[in-house]
Formats: structure tokens, sequence, C-alpha cells
């Protein structure tokens, strides 16, 4: 079953506002503004994955630079330490975001 992507939005919505609030105290005073990174979500066990749709919104909503790419599909097993997704962009829009997309798939 596949969730709509206004659901999708809103949930996200929320789920930044609850973690992040104004911004990541963190990032914002010591990440330069521009500064790039890269991330790898890998999973620790063995299982199916559910959510990468959910994670990929919760970085598009942090910044619209961010390039975010799937390498297996929602519903796919996945074996410990499989890369399920690599995003690339602002670091600080990667890693405000990487709690929130952490919680919001499973494998």
């Amino acid at each position: 079953m596949e969730l709509e992507a206004k659901v999708i939005r809103s949930a996200v919505a929320r789920a930044l506002a609850e973690d992040v609030g104004p911004g990541d105290v963190t990032s914002l005073s010591v990440v330069p503004e521009h500064a790039e990174a890269t991330g790898r979500l890998v999973f620790r066990e063995a299982g199916v994955v559910a959510g990468l749709p959910v994670a990929e919104e919760v970085f598009s909503q942090l910044s619209s630079s961010i390039v975010f790419e799937a390498r297996v599909a929602d519903g796919a097993g996945v074996a410990a330490g499989e890369c399920a997704a690599t995003v690339r962009g602002l670091a600080r829009a990667v890693l405000t975001g990487e709690r929130t997309a952490l919680n919001s798939f499973s494998g």
C-alpha cells in the first residue's frame, strides 16, 4: 500500500516540527552554511524495507537541493549492512534530517 504524497508531506512536517523545531542548533553553530555532505542509510539487521518515501520527504523539506537516491525498493528484503539509500546536499540539511529520516523507515 502506497501512502498519498499529501499525507507524507503533512506527517513529515509535523515530525520535523517536533524533532527539530526552529533548527538544529549544533549544525547551525558548527557546520559552515555552504558545506556539503553525503550520508548513507544502512541497515544494522536483516529485514524488509519500509518508509523510504517518508525518509526522502524529510530531506526534501529541509533543502530543495538534497539528492536522495534509493538503493532498494520499499518492500524489498535487505541484509545487515546493506545501504538502503544515499543522501547528498547541504551538510546542515543532511545532519538535521538524519534522526527524523532514520525514525521513518525500518528494515
